[in-house]
C-alpha cells in the first residue's frame, strides 16, 4: 500500500520539471518563487523518502535473517528425519529386499517430498516478493528532476 503511494508521489515530483518548464514558457516573470517552490518540494520529498528508503532496506534484510533461520530449521528437521534411515543396519540381501526397503522408504518420505514441494513454491513466491521489493527500490532511487 505504501509502496504503491510512493511510487505515485514520486512520479508527481518528477511531473514538477515537466509543470516548470511549461510556467517558464507562459509565465517567464513569475519563475523565480515557482523553482523555489519547486526545489523546496522535492528537498521534503527527499528528506521524506530517505527514512523510508532506510527501513524497507531493515525490513529485507530481517525479511532474509527470519528466512534464513526457517530454512536452517526446515534442514535440520529433514536430516533428524533421514538420519534414521541413514543409520539404518537393514541392507538389501537380494532384489526383492532391496525394493522392498526402497517401497517402505518412499513411503516414509512421501510427506517430507510435498513438504520440500511446498518449500520451493514459497521460495519461489518469496522470489516474486524479493523482485517487487527490488523495482520499489529502483523507482524510489530515480532522479527527481534536480
Amino acid at each position: 500500500m505504501m509502496e504503491n503511494q510512493m511510487t505515485v508521489k514520486t512520479r508527481q515530483v518528477e511531473q514538477l520539471e515537466t509543470q516548470a518548464e511549461h510556467l517558464q514558457r507562459t509565465v517567464p516573470e513569475k519563475m523565480g518563487p515557482i523553482k523555489e517552490k519547486k526545489q523546496a518540494v522535492e528537498e521534503r520529498f527527499a528528506q521524506i523518502k530517505a527514512p523510508l528508503l532506510q527501513r524497507q532496506q531493515q525490513l529485507l534484510k530481517k525479511k532474509e535473517a527470519f528466512q534464513f533461520r526457517r530454512d536452517v530449521e526446515d534442514e535440520k528437521l529433514w536430516i533428524a528425519e533421514k538420519m534414521p534411515q541413514a543409520t539404518s543396519s537393514e541392507y538389501g540381501n537380494s532384489l526383492f529386499n532391496v525394493h522392498m526397503l526402497k517401497k517402505k522408504n518412499q513411503v516414509k518420505r512421501s510427506p517430507l517430498q510435498i513438504f520440500h514441494l511446498f518449500r520451493e513454491d514459497w521460495t519461489k513466491l518469496n522470489h516474486i516478493e524479493d523482485r517487487s521489493a527490488s523495482i520499489f527500490i529502483r523507482l524510489a532511487e530515480l532522479p527527481t528532476g534536480t
